[in-house]
């Protein structure tokens, strides 16, 4: 049953494209005797096999350093060189 919970959140965060909180909401009508610590588990366990779309959140991500053309190091993000 494991896996078809998981299932059943992957497809709520990629294919109905829910927040994980909502995806854990949804859980609940699905698998009524799951307490919430164990949908929040198996939402979480689904966004780490997932598409990679969910794995982490955009803000959590570091931004991209940028390259300098020609072999020059690149202007602090704060301002011109």
């Amino acid at each position: 049953m494991n896996e078809e919970i998981v299932a059943k959140a992957e497809f709520l965060l990629t294919e109905l494209h829910l927040s994980p909180v909502e995806a854990q909401k949804q859980l609940r009508y699905w698998f009524p005797e799951l307490e919430r610590e164990e949908r929040v588990r198996y939402v979480h366990s689904a966004t780490m096999r997932g598409t990679g779309r969910h794995r982490e959140a955009p803000s959590l991500q570091s931004a991209p350093e940028q390259e300098a053309p020609h072999g020059r190091e690149a202007a602090p993000s704060g301002g011109p060189v």
